[in-house]
């Protein structure tokens, strides 16, 4: 049976990650970074650090440190997005704390508002419900004792810094609220992951429906209403990549995603 870990450790902080992942960029020392090996843990989940062996940066590990050095302020957008797509249904007892971040940063956005230290426990509770009653993990969970799955605040903290660190900020004074919005380079890598998920074809309009709206907002943590405003400011600044459609109809606006993004195709 898989070991289910759904626990994201609050000791893994941004600033922790991003000197550990600079460090070893520029050959120096991580030791002197507090708990890094939970740090290195991480840098390598997320696919910036070979998976075994030395540490070594990978591809995707060049690039986010390339576009650190040009605007550090992406990179937060660019690690929030790497921990909300690692999780994947198609293998879904695999990097299960990565699904406590997805599914908490959903809780989050469907709250629009939240007190986060009034209603800690409160969301802790919600939390554990959406783990326990997903039916990706029904078959594990059952082997398990009542109980046996419960998320703590510390795991709600652990997704809660990566939240603090975006700019603009969802998490200010431990109060969360939706943004009215984000760099267009999180907005694209979003728009790849929506086209994927939703099998939809490149090079083809497709309709911004509701479903794939609140996909795009949800990842972005923008307010809907801050949409299409976004699409606005991110055609002209990526246009080989997202295009605007030519039609609208019942589903509001249509896009044609031309290709998909990467890492190294930001801020080039």
């Amino acid at each position: 049976m898989a070991t289910l870990n759904f626990h994201v450790r609050h000791e893994v902080t941004p600033d922790r990650v991003w000197n550990v992942l600079t460090a070893i960029g520029n050959g120096d020392e991580i030791e002197h970074v507090t708990q890094f090996d939970r740090q290195l843990s991480r840098l390598r989940q997320l696919g910036l650090l070979t998976p075994k062996g030395e540490a070594k940066l990978t591809e995707n590990g060049h690039e986010i440190l390339r576009i650190g050095s040009r605007r550090l302020e992406v990179v937060w957008d660019l690690l929030h997005f790497l921990h909300f797509v690692r999780w994947q249904p198609s293998s879904p007892t695999e990097d299960t704390m990565f699904f406590t971040y997805f599914e908490y940063c959903n809780l989050l956005y469907s709250k629009r508002e939240v007190d986060l230290t009034a209603q800690r426990e409160m969301l802790a509770a919600e939390m554990t419900s959406r783990v326990t009653s997903s039916p990706y993990f029904a078959d594990e969970l059952s082997k398990l004792a009542k109980g046996a799955v419960s998320l703590s605040v510390n795991s709600l903290a652990g997704v809660e810094h990566w939240l603090e660190k975006l700019t603009p900020e969802s998490i200010l004074n431990k109060k969360f609220a939706l943004r009215h919005y984000c760099s267009p380079e999180l907005l694209l890598m979003a728009l790849g992951y929506v086209t994927v998920t939703t099998d939809s074809q490149l090079e083809i309009e497709q309709p911004l429906s509701e479903d794939r709206r609140e996909m795009l907002c949800s990842i972005c943590l923008i307010d809907e209403s801050a949409l299409d405003q976004m699409l606005d400011w991110l055609f002209p600044e990526y246009p080989d990549w997202v295009q605007p459609g030519t039609r609208t109809g019942t589903y509001g606006r249509f896009i044609r995603v031309m290709q998909l993004p990467s890492l190294k195709d930001l801020l080039r």
